[in-house]
């Protein structure tokens, strides 16, 4: 333990300073750090100055791409990082704590209804003392410094302090109900006379948006289809994008995630044995931090199992009905 002479010697920064510092180190750019701590850039800069001032060293230093950190900036990384997972750590048992039962998990609203929502209960049945809470958003929540537990993400998962678990894989394929598909038959030519619906969602990470995006299109090239006859129905989110298929009269180009369910309900076919894999799938992600609570390791277990068995399911459609 420091001694009383060794805690005089050191600095008194305040702790909004350091969460600053700590926002602008992971993202190494003032302007997301602004969005995350919901401030203006002029403010974090203002913080990260001054905090230089008393430190009386340089923390960053411009790059060609954002901010980079100093080898003091690097320094400090490490060590507020690891201090403020403690603290939020120790804040969140005191204010919340691992007794109370609760745990708040974070998805994609698609995710969320097509698959999560429909297997709550049995997460519920097997843990009755944990009161789950879903926070549902497109936008990637921050997993150390909030009351948010665990993600279920879309796209590359992984970063520094993250556990990754349950990854399911996906792809993308072509969907419409059987009443549809009995009309447009094995003439692709005739999909030009039904709206086609598409997922315009932004997928938590430009990558993942990015080549989702470019599959849809290796899709529409693969199938020959004419783009100027092509009757485009675009989505904000990909639940939509399914209950448009389900209403019967557009078909679906989605992710066989959110399908697969009423797929083998006989709600919706695939046609055309279009599976196209997609580079990312979704997984579930926690601050290591977080990981030997009780709610986290049971949340784990349960995914793991349902993930393994919806692989399974995946992959025998795929090889049943794809070409």
């Amino acid at each position: 333990m420091a001694s009383q002479s060794q805690l005089m010697d050191i600095p008194n920064v305040s702790l909004n300073a350091l969460r600053t510092f700590d926002a602008a180190a992971r993202h190494g750019s003032f302007t997301a750090a602004a969005r995350e701590l919901h401030v203006t850039q002029a403010a974090v800069s203002q913080q990260i100055r001054a905090l230089e001032e008393q430190l009386e060293t340089k923390l960053f230093v411009r790059a060609s791409r954002g901010l980079a950190r100093t080898p003091h900036g690097e320094d400090l990384a490490v060590a507020t990082g690891t201090a403020l997972a403690v603290l939020n750590e120790a804040m969140t048992r005191i204010t919340r704590g691992e007794g109370t039962g609760v745990l708040t998990v974070s998805t994609l609203p698609s995710f969320a209804s097509r698959w999560l929502v429909p297997r709550l209960d049995q997460f519920q049945q097997r843990h009755p003392e944990i009161e789950l809470r879903l926070h549902t958003s497109g936008q990637v929540v921050d997993l150390f410094g909030s009351s948010i537990d665990a993600a279920l993400r879309f796209g590359p998962a992984g970063g520094p302090g993250l556990v990754v678990a349950a990854t399911m894989p996906d792809a993308l394929c072509l969907v419409a109900t059987p009443e549809l598909a009995a009309r447009v038959g094995d003439d692709v030519a005739r999909l030009h006379d039904h709206p086609m619906a598409f997922d315009d969602a932004p997928l938590l990470s430009a990558p993942s948006s990015a080549t989702t995006a470019a599959k849809t299109e290796g899709v529409i090239d693969a199938l020959g289809l004419d783009r100027t006859r092509l009757r485009r129905r675009v989505f904000s989110t990909s639940d939509h994008v399914v209950q448009s298929a389900l209403a019967g009269e557009l078909t679906a180009l989605t992710r066989l995630s959110l399908v697969l369910d009423d797929v083998e309900a006989g709600r919706l076919v695939q046609i055309f044995g279009v599976a196209v894999p997609l580079e990312h799938g979704m997984s579930l992600c926690f601050a290591e931090s977080r990981s030997r609570h009780s709610n986290i390791r049971a949340l784990e277990a349960w995914l793991e199992e349902e993930s393994a068995l919806f692989n399974r399911r995946m992959s025998i459609r795929l090889a049943r009905d794809c070409r």
